[in-house]
């Protein structure tokens, strides 16, 4: 029965019902998890949560998940960094594509706040609810094109988890330079994307195109919201980022319990 939900989803996100699909999923997650969510803020009274809308564009509808996992995936992301930046000294780090701080809210802690934070995004009433919640953090607005309001060679690292998933094919080079831009020199790039693991979603003459070394659209209505996805083979990336990045490492995706995982790319500014 799941398999076949999956196939009806998934062949409405590729036919222009994505948004229509999401509200759907947004009010199924709302009741399944309404119960948890009451218990979790019962418990942690303290802790800012997102309205529950502005999670679901980003992430899981649980606010268990979104504090939890949060804080993992934020350990994650500081021991990639590890393996190629000095965490012990002060560096300068961005979130592009923050969302409503799931990841970022911790990293204040985890650096002992001897780091400088920013995270931008391009929902204006996401990057107002971080600014009036989560402190010791740098929060800027983008737009779904370049540039960002940030010198050139100015961060040591930029990381976005499944920001590029959402955004066209066009927009992923100029993105690449934009984000070359505002590196230091040998300064770090961490991003995740639909790899090969996601070629079960895909059509097969969409497969082929993948195959073939071409990005593959699902479009819906706004171009940046969770139901648009772009679908990146490596072939494309590496072109894509010749001249201006070389590859510190790959970490391919793999597919759990029948989910397929995003590849994660770590790469260095090279030029």
């Amino acid at each position: 029965m799941v398999k076949i939900l999956r196939r009806i989803l998934n062949f409405a996100r590729r036919n222009g019902y994505g948004l229509l699909v999401d509200k759907i999923i947004y009010y199924y997650y709302n009741i399944k998890y309404s119960q948890n969510n009451e218990e979790f803020i019962k418990l942690n009274p303290t802790i800012p949560l997102p309205p529950s809308y502005m999670l679901f564009e980003s992430y899981k509808l649980n606010y268990r998940d979104y504090y939890i996992y949060g804080r993992e995936t934020a350990e994650w992301i500081l021991n990639l960094i590890s393996n190629h930046i000095d965490l012990n000294k002060q560096i300068k780090i961005l979130d592009w594509g923050c969302g409503p701080s799931r990841v970022i809210r911790h990293l204040p802690q985890l650096l002992k706040d001897k780091s400088i934070i920013y995270g931008s995004d391009y929902n204006e009433d996401t990057i107002s609810w971080n600014t009036r919640n989560i402190f010791g953090i740098n929060f800027i607005k983008n737009d779904l094109i370049p540039p960002l309001k940030f010198e050139n060679n100015y961060f040591d690292v930029v990381y976005s988890i499944s920001v590029f998933t959402h955004l066209s094919e066009k927009l992923f080079l100029p993105w690449i330079i934009e984000l070359n831009r505002i590196l230091k020199h040998g300064g770090i790039l961490i991003f995740t994307l639909h790899g090969d693991a996601f070629k079960i979603k895909l059509k097969e003459s969409e497969q082929t195109q993948f195959i073939n070394g071409n990005a593959v659209n699902h479009y819906s209505d706004i171009e940046g919201h969770r139901s648009y996805s772009t679908f990146h083979p490596r072939m494309y990336v590496e072109r894509s980022i010749q001249g201006f990045f070389k590859i510190e490492k790959i970490l391919p995706g793999e597919i759990k319990n029948g989910i397929p995982q995003q590849d994660t790319w770590i790469i260095r500014k090279s030029n």
